[in-house]
C-alpha cells in the first residue's frame, strides 16, 4: 500500500494549488512603478537634519532617481513583476 497524504486519500481528484508569491513590503514601500514598468526611489538622506544642508541640496531630495540595473533587477523578483 502507498502512503498517500491526508488530502489525497480522502479527496484524489483534488490536486494542491502552487503557494503564491509573496511580495516583499519592505521594497514595495520604499519603491514605486511607473506607467512604463521603470522602477523609481526616493533618495536617501532627505528625513531631518535639513539645517545643515545647502538648499540645492534640499531640491536633488525632491526628485525621484531610478534604480541601479543590477538592484532594480532583485527588486522586481521580490515585487513579483
Amino acid at each position: 500500500m502507498t502512503h498517500l497524504s491526508p488530502l489525497t486519500e480522502r479527496e484524489p481528484d483534488k490536486v494542491k494549488p502552487m503557494p503564491k508569491m509573496k511580495t516583499n513590503k519592505a521594497i514595495a514601500k520604499r519603491i514605486r512603478v511607473t506607467a512604463g514598468g521603470k522602477l523609481r526611489r526616493r533618495k536617501s538622506g532627505a528625513g531631518h537634519l535639513k539645517s545643515r544642508k545647502s538648499p540645492s541640496q534640499i531640491r536633488r531630495f525632491r526628485k525621484e532617481r531610478g534604480l541601479a540595473r543590477g538592484f532594480a533587477k532583485a527588486a522586481r523578483k521580490k515585487l513579483g513583476l
